[in-house]
């Protein structure tokens, strides 16, 4: 029985990480509409994290803390979910390229030409909040 509370408990935190990966995308498509493009990469790429951690949280039941700065253990306990699991693979690549994109190029480097491609990834980025979403549900 506590293995169960446990599953529901894990459940109920992936998904309210989920919800608020959501509202920081949705607040990032916001800030474009402004033309605060430094902040929305931002905010997106909170999200991105927050999203890829419940992902991992659903999968292993093990937290990792998100710091938009250095997403090093992000990225190592995405790596060592299930390489057998194509899905699963598909995301990890799809991360490393956010990840490229978002936090090394535009946060880092500062660079955020072409505009109109960054701005298209942005708002691409709901694709891999519901794809880690339906992941983390067991699809």
């Amino acid at each position: 029985m506590l293995e169960t509370e446990r599953a529901v408990a894990l459940f109920a935190t992936a998904n309210a990480t989920y919800a608020q990966a959501m509202k920081h995308l949705a607040s990032a498509i916001e800030e474009l509409d402004r033309t605060e493009l430094e902040k929305s990469v931002g905010k997106t790429w909170d999200a991105v994290l927050q999203a890829t951690n419940a992902l991992i949280l659903a999968r292993t039941g093990v937290e990792v803390e998100v710091n938009p700065l250095d997403d090093r253990k992000t990225y190592v306990a995405l790596a060592q979910l299930p390489e057998r699991d194509e899905a699963l693979k598909k995301i990890t690549r799809s991360y490393s390229i956010l990840e490229n994109t978002f936090f090394t190029t535009v946060l880092c480097q500062k660079d955020i030409e072409p505009v109109s491609l960054l701005i298209k990834d942005i708002r691409a980025t709901a694709d891999y909040l519901r794809e880690a979403e339906a992941l983390a549900n067991g699809g």
